[in-house]
């Protein structure tokens, strides 16, 4: 119970508008490598098709913009239920294995633990592609988060992946290669993430965990790509800076003492009002109700 008040009291929920613009990043040309038959036949993704998800798919994280997690599938029941059986087991990555997999025509695209990320049979399990990122042999001593991610996302013909040494990498869906990668921010920084992009409208909007000791000022950040080119779009720091909306929530701390506040999740969007939502773990330095009293309290 006392964890999850924590939780609760000491989380930060954003919302932002989906259009504003910032400089842009080039991105590199992708390599090529041959299909297999499950894939050659593959169907982009559209906008269309996330709003109004189809029964038989799960492409993305929750199925859905509401992340409500609902399927209007009935074949599975309360009578059903006792029937099923094991059809087929695959060994993943080791780690903590928090991921959700996302399903399409027949192909599971599936995020491992440590920036694996693979394209399964969904009816066989038979392995039909594999991307393993090549981290820095330091990263779990420096970010904390090498073992743990949560999803991978899937828009037009790529399969998009937000790493543990803070890249976006976009995979080719139908071979795994590939298309371009984007440095979000320095993982040296003690920058990670671990949950993958939202597409909204042709953005990736990813959010980021940032340890409570990183030397990076204004907190932790949320970020829009384009889903072509991997080129910033714009950027939000979680921690509001004096000049700005909220910024005077901060008990007088400058800028650079105003830190964490991790948008360590998954977004939501409200595709009527054209918003994105975000929820965020604690501020650094904690809250007076968190930590006792003393100067610098939220």
């Amino acid at each position: 119970m006392k964890a999850d008040w924590y939780r609760q009291a000491s989380g930060l929920v954003l919302l932002f508008l989906t259009g504003t613009t910032l400089d842009a990043q080039q991105a590199p040309a992708p390599a090529e490598r041959p299909a297999p038959e499950q894939l050659q036949a593959f169907v982009p993704v559209t906008d269309e098709m996330l709003r109004q998800p189809e029964p038989e798919n799960w492409i993305s994280f929750r199925n859905g913009y509401n992340l409500w997690g609902y399927s209007p599938l009935d074949q599975i029941d309360d009578d059903s239920v006792s029937e099923l059986r094991l059809v087929w087991s695959r060994a993943m990555q080791h780690g903590y294995q928090e991921v959700e997999p996302i399903v399409y025509d027949g192909v599971m695209f599936l995020a491992n633990v440590e920036d694996i990320v693979q394209a399964l049979d969904a009816t066989t399990g038979d392995l039909l592609w594999e991307y393993r990122r090549n981290l820095p042999d330091n990263i779990a001593n420096v970010t904390g988060t090498r073992y743990r991610y949560r999803n991978v996302s899937i828009y037009g013909d790529k399969i998009f992946l937000a790493t543990n040494d803070a890249f976006l990498v976009a995979l080719d869906a139908k071979t795994g290669t590939v298309v371009w990668e984007t440095q979000r921010a320095d993982y040296r920084e003690r920058v990670a993430q671990t949950a993958g992009p939202m597409v909204v409208k042709g953005k990736l909007i990813t959010g980021s965990r940032c340890n409570p000791s990183s030397p990076r000022p204004g907190g932790c950040f949320i970020t829009a790509h384009d889903v072509s080119t991997g080129e910033e779009i714009w950027r939000v720091n979680t921690a509001a800076t004096p000049d700005q909306p909220g910024g005077d929530s901060w008990g007088g701390l400058p800028r650079a003492a105003r830190r964490h506040a991790s948008a360590w999740m998954v977004g939501s969007y409200d595709p009527l009002l054209d918003l994105v939502y975000w929820g965020t773990g604690p501020p650094a330095p904690l809250p007076e109700k968190l930590r006792g009293a003393g100067k610098a309290d939220l």
